[in-house]
């Protein structure tokens, strides 16, 4: 009685998924390293009297170090998805690109607004 439930073999994951998270990787880790050594200055406008985000330490925090974070989570979630079936591959990935670059923009508007 001990029949195991039969399952579809699955091929390779396409070399098109795979070279879009790579290309995820390295572009999210620039926008993450740019906001590192460049957005963190934004914050040299301030005066004792501002009251912007990026005028309070955890203003500068979520600025520089939040890019970095999500370009990692975004490119393990694009990873992780390359093994999905073709309808959920595509909107994993695409889930990665929004998770890293959405992260990236909103650190560029809080940086902005200094």
């Amino acid at each position: 009685m001990d029949q195991a439930i039969p399952t579809r073999p699955r091929g390779p994951v396409p070399a098109g998924a795979v070279a879009a998270v790579v290309l995820l990787a390295f572009a999210s880790g620039a926008t993450g390293l740019f906001a590192l050594f460049i957005l963190s200055f934004a914050s040299d406008a301030c005066t004792g009297a501002s009251t912007a985000l990026i005028c309070t330490p955890t203003g500068q925090q979520a600025v520089t170090v939040g890019p970095l974070l999500a370009a990692a989570v975004g490119t393990f979630t694009a990873a992780g998805f390359c093994a999905a079936k073709p309808p959920w591959r595509t909107a994993g990935i695409l889930l990665g690109y929004v998770i890293a670059f959405g992260a990236f923009f909103l650190a560029w508007i809080t940086a902005v607004q200094a």
